[in-house]
């Protein structure tokens, strides 16, 4: 299927994953990266070119991401960051990258698409970056 627009958006910082909910000492549930969620929020509305309207239901949407890390403590060492200086080194730990696909469609959806349950294909790459870590996010529709 051709898609006739794309998106690029760029979620600054170090890739995290959806964490369930958790109950708190006084038994109500709550979400422990709520505020997380509405700093990324703001920063992908101010990516959003002007004049942008959300993507209508029923429209088939692809979302591709590529996260880029910063290396372990234990990792750290003068040829591993030569290594990895072009960011073409997979990364092989937490978070799965299922959640990171569950944090960003949530953080996306009602802001680009009006629900990620109409998010159909994607791809999710993980790489290691010496200094910037980030989320890259292609939206195609």
């Amino acid at each position: 299927m051709i898609m006739n627009n794309s998106l690029t958006i760029i979620i600054s910082g170090n890739p995290l994953g959806k964490v369930r909910s958790r109950k708190g000492s006084q038994g109500a549930w709550y979400n422990p990266q709520e505020d997380i969620m509405r700093i990324n929020e703001r920063k992908v509305k101010e990516q959003l070119p002007d004049g942008f309207s959300i993507i209508k239901k029923n429209i088939p949407v692809i979302v591709n991401l590529i996260a880029f890390f910063l290396p372990l403590k234990k990792e750290i060492t003068k040829e591993f960051l030569e290594k990895i200086q072009n960011e073409d080194v997979y990364y092989t730990h937490k978070p799965d990258r299922d959640n990171i696909d569950k944090f960003v469609l949530d953080i996306l959806s009602g802001i680009v698409f009006c629900d990620d349950d109409h998010v159909c294909d994607g791809s999710i790459q993980k790489y290691y970056t010496p200094d910037n870590p980030r989320i890259e996010v292609e939206i195609l529709w």
